[in-house]
């Protein structure tokens, strides 16, 4: 999502100047989204995930519209991984106000036949990973007494269930926990920790994760279409912008009013 024409920006493209901004999963579909947007609007970008070529590419396009980014590989999985990746985050961009947790994993398999290493090795990704990193931040933070914007991704499958990849929507029910409990904990250090649940967003990783696509699927959607990358970006930027100051402890869901059942029904049992 390279932004090249200023007037296609929702926020002023000085929005974010100073901040640097940390970015799990970004190399590619909405992580990789995200760290643009935060880049046209100023931040300086950390993108961190497990492949190197991917975070390289995603810190070359910023780089290359002017703007500053770091690559940095790492396993969320790990907590020691996490606490290098932070602390080299910030030798290479400055001190990091802005967490974004978008790295997660999912695949489509029936529970029953989930064997415990799957089910542990998403969980751990999703809810522990997502703690390892706002741990990791959140310290540094309330050390310096600078505050801080954290952003969960999570999905709207603790509202809805998520049958076929149970182990995703038990890893994002944690997530929202997670998010609630830091949002009361750590508000009076002045950080902030909000989520948000998309929608299905066409993604090469989505697709592959999860077997699904397009088609048929707007069908179910109220707004009668699915989303896309900039559906997601620009309400994440807004979420770690200054303009959400007042806002803690929120999960936002961006799915064109998919997750209500109601709207569904309605949808149905009206005229065209």
């Amino acid at each position: 999502m390279v932004v090249d024409d200023p007037k296609d920006l929702p926020f002023a493209p000085d929005l974010l100047h100073g901040q640097v901004a940390i970015v799990t999963g970004g190399g590619s579909g909405l992580g990789r989204g995200i760290a643009l947007g935060l880049a046209a609007v100023g931040a300086a970008v950390a993108v961190t995930g497990r492949r190197q070529a991917r975070l390289d590419e995603v810190a070359a396009e910023i780089t290359g519209a002017g703007g500053r980014a770091a690559a940095i590989p790492c396993d969320i999985r790990d907590p020691e991984a996490v606490e290098a990746m932070v602390a080299a985050a910030e030798a290479a961009l400055g001190p990091a106000g802005i967490l974004v947790n978008n790295a997660g994993a999912t695949f489509t398999a029936p529970a029953e036949t989930l064997s415990p290493n799957a089910f542990r090795s998403v969980v751990e990704t999703d809810a522990f990973g997502t703690f390892y990193a706002c741990q990791s931040a959140g310290r540094r933070w309330i050390e310096r007494g600078s505050g801080g914007a954290i952003l969960n991704i999570t999905s709207t499958s603790p509202m809805t269930g998520n049958p076929g990849r149970i182990h995703g929507g038990v890893g994002k029910a944690g997530v929202d926990s997670l998010t609630k409990s830091l949002a009361v904990e750590w508000g009076r250090h002045g950080i902030r920790v909000n989520a948000l649940a998309p929608g299905y967003t066409p993604t090469a990783g989505v697709d592959k994760a999860t077997g699904a696509s397009a088609v048929g699927l707007e069908a179910g959607v109220p707004l009668g279409r699915v989303g896309t990358v900039r559906d997601i970006a620009w309400p994440a930027v807004f979420l770690v912008s200054p303009i959400a100051a007042f806002v803690n402890g929120a999960v936002l869901v961006v799915d064109g009013g998919k997750w209500l059942s109601s709207g569904r029904s309605f949808t149905a049992a009206s005229p065209s």
